[in-house]
This record gives structure tokens, sequence and C-alpha cells, in this order.
């Protein structure tokens, strides 16, 4: 597996004969536009970059990534720089993953659905790239873990609370787990496939253990007994999608709920309509962009999660993602096939580092 550092070997200076697959981009290795160009490329899975950016004269990125089996893991430094993930990043990547971020230097301000998250050096922040997020200027140095969602959310009580859930660097958990991840990426160079095998499982449950008392006691939402009353809700939601006769009443009764009562306690999320609509979408889009021989038709997908009217499924999920069904299980088909067919880098648009990156974030 060749590198993106001029052909030099793709385990970095360091890296064992039987490591870890990875690649490196050293800093400064670019500079100016062109640099801008390949950084801009590299992240397009996972974030947009802002175009209107001056002064590019000067601009330098680096950036390291290595597979500890179903988890990735790295290192990204970049000058000034913006970043987004919209419904079309969102759209287009076909990816369901966390992820984790400790930023060892430069800070940023992030507004994820009308929420803003303040994060200082130090700090854990974790992003649901299943939804969108807008991140303001800053220079950075950061350590990144991309977590699959079917590892990380059954272990936790309201996986949803962890879209923009930020650790500080100065409580106990927070400090636990932004020194943990910060040295794991930098031993991953030096680690054997068997070992980092071992060590993502656990790096997981870590995780998983320094969230949960924060997503607790964190005023997301609501603070005290609403914020139980939402997550089990929210809960009992997830459960029952899949029947298209999931309404607002039903919900009252199973909980002892007003309407107005329920109405308020989604009312962060648009209404309970609006809440149950979006996950039922989520589910067709992650069963639409699946790869593999034999899918359901996309009115079948449909239907399993509760959508009766297929014209009106149509137009929520163009609304919600920037294209079609059929549109968006093209574009995955084609995206995979490319895939299958060579495992040689940069043979596409993307940077040899986005390639490789779609590559092992492929669901």
């Amino acid at each position: 597996l060749p590198s993106a550092c001029g052909g030099q070997s793709a385990l970095g200076d360091g890296g064992v004969k039987d490591g870890l697959p990875g690649l490196v981009s050293r800093y400064g290795r670019t500079i100016g536009e062109a640099a801008f160009q390949e950084w801009s490329e590299t992240v397009a899975t996972i974030f947009d970059l802002d175009t209107s950016r001056e002064n590019l004269d000067t601009f330098q990125f680096g950036f390291s990534a290595w597979h500890f089996g179903s988890l990735i893991l790295g290192r990204s430094e970049s000058d000034n720089i913006k970043f987004r993930r919209t419904q079309a990043t969102i759209g287009r990547s076909s990816i369901d993953h966390y992820l984790v971020q400790v930023y060892e230097t430069g800070g940023l301000s992030s507004t994820a659905e009308g929420k803003t998250v303040h994060v200082a050096p130090g700090d854990v922040w974790i992003l649901d790239l299943a939804r969108t997020v807008d991140i303001s200027e800053t220079s950075f140095r950061s350590t990144n873990l991309a977590i699959p969602r079917n590892l990380l959310a059954p272990m936790l009580k309201d996986p949803d609370a962890l879209h923009s859930l930020r650790l500080s660097g100065t409580s106990p958990v927070g400090s636990l787990l932004s020194g943990y991840l910060v040295d794991l990426a930098a031993q991953a160079k030096r680690m054997t496939q068997m070992e980092a095998l071992s060590v993502a499982q656990s790096t997981v449950h870590l995780i998983a253990g320094c969230v949960g008392p924060t997503m607790a006691a964190d005023d997301l939402i609501r603070e005290g007994a609403a914020d139980a009353t939402l997550a089990a809700v929210r809960t009992f939601v997830d459960a029952e999608l899949a029947d298209p006769g999931l309404s607002v009443d039903i919900i009252c009764k199973q909980f002892g709920l007003s309407r107005a009562g329920l109405y308020r306690l989604f009312e962060p999320f648009g209404g309970v309509q609006a809440h149950i609509k979006r996950r039922r979408l989520a589910r067709c889009f992650h069963e639409i962009v699946t790869p593999g021989p034999g899918g359901n038709r996309i009115s079948q997908i449909a239907q399993k999660w509760g959508f009766l009217d297929e014209k009106a499924f149509n137009r929520g999920f163009r609304d919600a993602y920037g294209h079609s069904p059929s549109d968006m299980r093209r574009m995955s088909q084609d995206h995979f096939a490319l895939l299958t067919k060579t495992r040689s880098l940069g043979t596409s648009s993307d940077s040899q580092l986005g390639h490789w990156i779609k590559d092992l974030m492929r669901l």
C-alpha cells in the first residue's frame, strides 16, 4: 500500500514490518493552493472546506491515518480553515460513524443543530457523522478516531446525544480519555495488527465508559426527569419506527404524557413528528446505500420503515440528503464497484488519502 508521501513506505518512520496499514502526508509537504486542493479532496468524505478563504499562498496541512481493524485512528494538522458537514456531504459520503477528536492545539466554535459548543485544547469532542455541523475557522493539530455506529451505539443509553458532545480536558474523564487517545495515536505506527485489534475493542469500551456519565449529567436537552423521559421516548420511537401507526397518541399513552408535554420535550428537535421522520429517513438511507447483492427495492425499504406514500418519501429523502433515493443507490453502487475493481490509490479524482479513507470507512 503506497503512501501519499512521495512514494515512501506507508508505514512511515518507525513503522514495523507487520504493522498497521497507514498513510502519512507530512505537514508542509505541499504548500499553497495545491495543498488546499489536496486537503479538500482528502477530507471530502467527512467535511467540506470553506472555499472563500483568501491568501492560500502559504497554506499547509499534515495528515496521518492508521487502520485499527474497523476503527481509523490518525492525526491532522491544518492552517486556518473552516469546516462544515451539510446534508449534501452526508448524502454523498455513505458512512455511518462517530468521529472522536482531541484538539491538541487550537480551539474552535461549532454549531450543530442550533447548539453552539466551544472546544479548547485538551477537550474531547464527538461528532455523529450522520448529522450536520458548522465549524469556525481554526488552525489546529488534532487526534481523530472514527468508530462505526454499530460498535459504539449499542453501549450507550442515548447514542443520539453524542452529537457535538464535549468532555472538558480539565475533567477527570476528559483528561483520561484525551491523554489516552493522543498516546495511542503516537504509538500507532509501532503497533502490530494483532495488538491493534485487541486495543481497538478496549478503546471503544473506554469511550463508552467515559461519555456515559457525561451524557447523563449534560444539559443537552432538558435537566432532571425531563431528560430521562426524553431519552426513554426516543428509545421507544427507535424501536417502533417500522410501525406506520406510530403516533403522538400512542407515545403519550405509553409514557403517560399529555400532548403538550410531549411537544415540549421534542421542541429542540423541531417536533415529535419531524423527529420520527428523520429517524425513519436515516434507516432508509443506510439500507439504500449499504452495498451487497440482492438489496431490497427502494419502495420496499420505504414501506419497511413506515413510509406508505412513496411520493412523500421521495420528497422527504431528497430534502434530507440532496439526492433522490435511486440516485443515492446508484452513486453508492458506482463507488463500491470502483473500489472492487482496483485497490490502487489515486485512480479517481480523489486524493490518495481521500480514496483510502473512503475505502476504510465504507459501510
